[in-house]
């Protein structure tokens, strides 16, 4: 930081850096103008659209010395640490600008490129150069369709380096060892179907005087169906030990319905039981009164 041994010193310097800043502000506009064109308008050399899988891009229009369109090339946008100055890359000079940046410290440039889902998990493990470069450019890629749109959408001339724009992105999380949840869908009446079933079979009446049981039944397996079950792994010693929620079943109804039943309508079941018993007496030969 400059130290001024005056007052007046201190503001011929303040009044030196304005004008330079102030030119190059002035040389930023009319490059801006040139390459990316008007704020709002699609009518610069630099234009941001889709290439031929659909990814947007930041293109160049490329002329012949009579003024006739040729073609369009991909190119990447750069700026410079002051935020102002900026120049287009090709893909083989913006994977070397970018390592530069990350000069003797390449392993953290591999992290924050899967940190931001530009490399896969397995990239990152393998150290696959390749996927590594390729990680750069799509990096470089959505950077450049960034900063091209600050100006021509927002307005904006105060442009964001590389390596602060990719630090600012949101990080995807790693759901390697998250919970895994599975629901297998199953329509009411099925269920509906199954609780009548077990309902029917415990106590051998009609199911049309149990309706609000029935439905407060059914209600309570379709949330449990909802829910689904939950799968969760934990490193147990040298192995993965996996836990599984209990998922619904129709055995898990004829288990837990007919002591529900007992529970919530007592005495029901005794016409059933009777019923069973004099069947069983009956098998054995014996005189049923």
């Amino acid at each position: 930081m400059a130290v001024d041994n005056s007052p007046e010193a201190a503001q011929s310097r303040y009044q030196s850096e304005t004008k330079t800043r102030d030119k190059l502000l002035e040389k930023q506009r009319q490059d801006l103008i040139e390459f990316l064109g008007e704020i709002g308008k699609d009518n610069g050399r630099w234009q941001v659209g889709q290439d031929n899988f659909g990814q947007l891009v930041l293109f160049e229009n490329i002329y012949n010395k009579k003024g006739e369109y040729i073609r369009k090339d991909e190119i990447f946008f750069w700026v410079d640490p002051n935020g102002i100055d900026f120049r287009k890359k090709t893909g083989s000079s913006v994977i070397k600008e970018i390592k530069t940046l990350y000069k003797g410290n390449l392993e953290k440039l591999r992290k924050t490129l899967y940190d931001k889902n530009f490399i896969s998990k397995d990239e990152l493990t393998t150290k696959d150069e390749t996927a590594f470069n390729q990680g750069i450019i799509q990096a470089a890629r959505n950077f450049s369709v960034n900063q091209a749109q600050t100006y021509t959408v927002e307005g904006n001339n105060k442009f964001t380096p590389f390596n602060k724009w990719i630090v600012g992105l949101g990080s995807v999380q790693d759901t390697s060892k998250l919970p895994v949840r599975d629901i297998n869908l199953i329509d009411r009446d099925v269920v509906e179907a199954i609780v009548k079933d077990a309902y029917s079979r415990t106590t051998d009446m009609s199911t049309e005087d149990a309706d609000i049981f029935i439905q407060e039944q059914t209600d309570k397996y379709m949330k449990q169906i909802k829910e689904g079950t939950l799968t969760t792994l934990k490193q147990v010693g040298g192995e993965m030990v996996r836990k599984t929620t209990k998922s619904f079943s129709q055995a898990q109804v004829e288990a837990e319905l007919p002591k529900e039943i007992k529970k919530q309508m007592p005495g029901i079941t005794n016409y059933k039981t009777n019923l069973d018993f004099l069947a069983f007496m009956n098998s054995l030969g014996a005189p049923v009164v």
